[in-house]
């Protein structure tokens, strides 16, 4: 400690009637807030949670990981720790809304929880019980951080964890919070490696000690152990499907920078240090940068950092992993989204030693204007309050707004469900967790509780999601559809999927609401054959590849490029008609595909070396493209009457191969001779400026050769 503080002071009893008021009365103010605007129910403020509760559902009736009874286990339940949580809380006895209830009530009491966490913490790191007192109250008045802990879902939780973790950082161990939080989030791995590492260096001097050091990376090793389990029964080790919400893999790598560089400029300068107005947009999410601190909290964070005490240091160590662990979890698409909640568990240990550093300038004002100490302090103390209250008033309204739209979309869809639809209906789903509330069955179509969806890219949805509707062993479409009205307007390709006028549109008079449509199969399933071009009669099909199916791209280990400039091409669903005279003459086809300017690569089966691979394509003279670049997102129409491509395996590359287009959909046939064959399977590269939507590969007879 810097210093000693004085006897009655550090004698003075933790303030535990005042933390527990002033919890009670913001947990008061954000439920009554919520129950205002819902008719008196208790709903989440993101409809996530809805999903979570199902899957504790899940874990209290028996069957774990299962997001419906039969299904094939997934992850899509983040937070396996708080998921059993709510499980134990289903198991007792609270159902249906119940459950949403226990969990909005449960955060509020981890709220009171950490705030406690944070006392000890800042009375450890400051000596100072008004410190550690304003430090409590600046956490619990946090805005931000309220509406976390009132969300129902595991950030409260989370929360709670990392200031515990802090604590007990600041004390000189760690196990026990650094445990619990790699089993409640997986990117705690970062985190608690880092602190592992941090106490091994640290200890590097005590003799003796190695079975203590082992000990340090014993939360480290629980975090790699749990997607090992998770692989092990659900077949996928990402909770999250981490690698498909990558920016870099939906935006682009030029994107992906522009948004980590704008992202990290807005939390310094907007959250850290107040220089933005509240309208400022931080990365996907909302705006209210000044409502998450008093402006220029990192600059009296950096006083508190001057002091050179062993706490000080250790909680400077925390920070550093702490930002660490933000910088690795941030560039994914979910940057910013729910006020930060990726990144506030560093706003309580941040929010201490802000308090330490308003303390610091109380010193040196009593050193440079003769303003006694504790004046000073008490005055700029009553300044962070102001912002403190402010921000808890704000986000008390964003509270209540966010039940409200929840309560008239989302709920007014399940009643709509529950009421007027077949107790037997089953959906498409891409705007709604509907199975909780209904219990209705779903194929959550850009989600990660179905099975198989989960391989869909985000920037993909459209075209990857009726690519696996078409697989044979999806079975029969669901006759509805929910998703957003904006959504289905902004692509004509939804019409392939579409039936009719929506049968149910909410009213909650927002810019986007989510709508029940009936659904069409006639097209589902008919682009998985390319048979319209004229073949030599000894050609077999040796294999095929269907764009944009993720399961398909999968087992051919497909990889791709596009790009024009610094503009990324992704995927989409297209319709047309084959065109002109000749075999297939006037068919709808709906394919998934994408524009390629630049290459993709994938593995075919060549059975036969002896013989020349005929690689057949499914083409658009006018093809569409989802166009994605920082300045914004659109489908694009191209232009291609003319395409460009040329092949390339191991043992070498053809020329290129210019072919003129029809209008409508086209197949075109390519000859890659058997010399640039391998022996059982041939790795392809195709390079160009053209559009792919699947492809057919064949060979000639066992026997024969052309």
């Amino acid at each position: 400690m810097s210093e000693t503080a004085p006897e009655a002071e550090a004698a003075e009893p933790r303030p535990l009637f005042f933390i527990a008021l002033l919890s009670l009365a913001v947990s008061a103010v954000y439920i009554l807030s919520m129950l205002s605007v819902t008719d008196s129910h208790f709903v989440p403020q993101v409809s996530d949670l809805y999903l979570i509760a199902q899957y504790a559902k899940g874990f209290a009736e028996g069957h774990p990981f299962q997001y419906n009874p039969g299904e094939a286990p997934t992850t899509g339940a983040t937070s396996l720790l708080h998921t059993l949580f709510l499980a134990l809380a289903h198991f007792v006895g609270f159902r249906g809304e119940g459950l949403i209830a226990f969990a909005i009530f449960s955060g509020a009491a981890f709220a009171f929880l950490t705030a406690l966490e944070v006392y000890a913490a800042a009375r450890i790191v400051s000596g100072s019980g008004r410190v550690a007192k304003l430090a409590a109250a600046l956490v619990v008045l946090n805005g931000p951080l309220a509406w976390s802990f009132h969300y129902g879902a595991d950030i409260a939780f989370v929360l709670f964890l990392s200031a515990w973790l802090f604590r007990a950082w600041l004390e000189g161990g760690f196990l026990l919070p650094a445990c619990l939080l790699a089993l409640t989030r997986p990117e705690a791995l970062v985190l608690v490696t880092a602190l592992g590492a941090w106490s091994i260096w640290d200890g590097r001097q005590q003799s003796g000690k190695w079975r203590l050091r082992f000990a340090w990376l014993a939360p480290t090793l629980l975090a790699l152990l749990l997607p090992l389990v998770l692989r092990f029964v659900t077949g996928s080790a990402a909770n999250t499907s981490f690698s498909q919400k990558l920016l870099s893999a939906n935006w682009g790598l030029f994107g992906a920078a522009v948004f980590s560089i704008e992202y990290w400029t807005d939390i310094l300068r907007g959250v850290l240090l107040g220089f933005y107005p509240s309208s400022q947009r931080l990365g996907f999410g909302g705006g209210s940068a000044p409502y998450f601190a008093a402006p220029l909290l990192m600059v009296f964070v950096f006083l508190a950092l001057l002091d050179r005490s062993r706490e000080m240091r250790r909680a400077a160590g925390f920070l550093l992993g702490a930002l660490l662990t933000a910088l690795l979890v941030t560039p994914t698409v979910h940057l910013g989204v729910h006020s930060n909640r990726y990144l506030l568990f560093a706003l309580p240990p941040l929010l201490i030693l802000f308090a330490v550093g308003l303390e610091k300038t109380a010193i040196w004002m009593e050193s440079a204007f003769a303003l006694p100490r504790l004046l000073a302090f008490r005055r700029l103390s009553i300044l962070a309050l102001v912002f403190a209250a402010l921000s808890v008033s704000r986000f008390a309204l964003v509270y209540a707004d966010s039940a409200a739209s929840v309560y008239r979309k989302d709920e007014a869809l399940f009643d709509f469900i529950r009421t007027r639809l077949p107790e037997t209906a089953t959906f498409l789903n891409n705007g709604s967790a509907i199975e909780y509330r209904t219990g209705r069955r779903s194929v959550n179509l850009s989600g990660v509780v179905t099975p198989g969806f989960a391989d869909i890219l985000p920037a993909e949805t459209e075209a990857a999601a009726f690519e696996l509707l078409s697989r044979p062993s999806f079975g029969p479409l669901p006759p509805y559809l929910i998703a957003f009205d904006s959504y289905i307007a902004g692509s004509p390709a939804w019409g392939a999927l579409v039936g009719g006028p929506p049968l149910f549109v909410t009213s909650s008079l927002e810019t986007s609401e989510i709508a029940i449509y009936p659904t069409r199969g006639d097209l589902v399933g008919r682009q998985r054959r390319l048979v319209r071009i004229e073949l030599p009669n000894d050609l077999v099909e040796v294999d095929s590849l269907n764009v944009a199916d993720p399961i398909d791209e999968a087992a051919h280990g497909y990889r791709w490029r596009s790009s024009v400039s610094t503009r990324s091409l992704f995927a989409t669903l297209k319709l047309d008609k084959y065109l002109g005279e000749g075999k297939g003459s006037g068919v709808e086809i709906a394919d998934g595909g994408r524009v390629i300017m630049g290459f993709e690569e994938f593995e075919v089966s060549t059975p036969s070396m002896a013989t020349d691979l005929w690689i057949v394509v499914r083409t658009h003279p006018e093809p569409s493209a989802r166009l994605r670049h920082p300045e914004g997102e659109r489908r694009a129409d191209l232009s291609l009457p003319q395409s460009a491509m040329r092949f390339q395996t191991p043992r070498g590359r053809t020329d290129w191969f210019r072919t003129a287009l029809q209008p409508g959909w086209n197949e075109v046939a390519y000859r890659l001779p058997a010399a640039l064959l391998g022996s059982s399977k041939t790795r392809v590269r195709i390079e160009g400026r053209y559009a792919a939507y699947g492809y057919a590969f064949y060979q000639a007879r066992a026997g024969e050769q052309r």
